[in-house]
């Protein structure tokens, strides 16, 4: 693949067991940059400009193993999902931050009761010009996304009955979803300048759609995307969405033909919410598509750029496609999901059926 563009990944993770000992993590991890979010027990890892596909799954391995040793010196637990099984976000220690309290007297309950954990991809490099086609032609391609990395069916002890619960979660808050077509950078700073100005929220940031311009960093960033408990399976949704956006912008054959009108795309994104990989999609002509064939055939254009920068991740996806199910629960969840343990839902290296040989050469 023509490298044109660069890539950054922040990813969110619950600290379990104990306050987060943010000047510890700072002064360990000079290498990382840290984020924090509404609930006190979140943490965000920020990566730095990665100039290439192997930059970026390096980094989301190194932060992972980071994070996982530092929980573990002080004998606390990483939890790493798109929604925590058993913890409701009502009750979650929330940050007392400036901002925090702005947005939390904004929002009140619809961010409070957010307590959703997602991995959040940025494309950069992509001129101007070339954002709102690229943006627009991404938007038929979003319920896609949410399938692939579908990884929140479990909320406070219950089976939600959804794949990607964490999506529904965040849709109580104001501007999610598709986004709308974007007819021009200048006008859409416009826009949100306009709204901002309004007092309709406090920072451009608060524009939290499935993809997003992002104004302060110029870049394409995809919001959809749950975190995964596995290493692999997250480095194979990073590289894969990456590859996506990218040959959405170089104006990619393949990818030029699934456009449709907003009910399909619509339609399509709680299709993916409900069912993850095994949905059924509508095409343009409301024809039906099997959303795991159509993820088949992306994968097989996407195969070489994906192997040569993680090949662990390639056959982790492989193996998760060619399944067609969700990521694989623990045994115990899948007794009894309401008694499980939050320690069971840890960050580990491989806790996914994967491709063996490989893995253990």
């Amino acid at each position: 693949m023509e490298q044109t563009v660069t890539f950054g990944v922040e990813e969110e993770f619950y600290w379990l067991g104990g306050a987060i000992p943010w000047g510890s993590l700072l002064q360990a991890g000079s290498g990382f940059t840290f984020g924090q979010e509404a609930h006190a027990n979140t943490i965000e890892i920020i990566s730095p400009i990665c100039h290439s596909l192997t930059q970026l799954a390096s980094h989301l391995r190194q932060s992972r193993a980071f994070l996982r040793q530092e929980a573990s010196r002080y004998q606390s637990e990483l939890f790493c999902g798109g929604t925590h099984p058993q913890l409701d976000g009502m009750t979650e220690p929330k940050n007392i931050g400036h901002y925090y309290q702005q947005v939390n007297d904004f929002l009140g309950v619809a961010l409070t009761d957010s307590l959703v954990f997602g991995q959040h991809l940025h494309i950069g490099g992509i001129p101007p010009a070339e954002i709102p086609g690229t943006l627009n032609r991404l938007r038929p391609y979003l319920p896609l996304l949410i399938a692939l990395s579908a990884n929140s069916s479990h909320w406070r002890g219950h089976d939600t009955g959804l794949k990607a619960a964490r999506i529904c979660i965040l849709d109580k808050l104001p501007r999610t979803g598709i986004p709308p077509v974007m007819p021009s950078v200048p006008l859409y700073r416009k826009k949100i300048t306009a709204i901002q100005q309004a007092g309709a929220y406090q920072y451009p940031k608060q524009v939290l759609y499935d993809a997003r311009y992002h104004l302060v960093h110029g870049t394409i960033e995809v919001r959809a995307l749950d975190m995964q408990s596995c290493d692999h399976l997250a480095v194979a949704v990073a590289l894969f969405t990456a590859c996506l956006v990218t040959g959405l912008y170089q104006k990619a054959p393949y990818l030029l033909d699934w456009q449709m009108d907003d009910e399909a795309i619509i339609h399509n994104r709680y299709e993916a919410i409900k069912h993850g990989i095994a949905a059924t999609f509508l095409d343009k002509t409301y024809q039906q598509q099997s959303a795991c064939s159509l993820l088949q055939h992306l994968l097989t254009h996407f195969s070489a750029p994906i192997k040569a920068a993680d090949e662990h991740a390639f056959w982790a996806l492989q193996d998760k496609l060619s399944q067609n199910e969700a990521q694989p629960l623990c045994p115990a969840r899948q007794r009894d999901p309401a008694a499980c343990l939050a320690g069971e839902f840890v960050v580990s290296p491989s806790d996914t059926t994967t491709h063996t040989a490989l893995l253990n050469a």
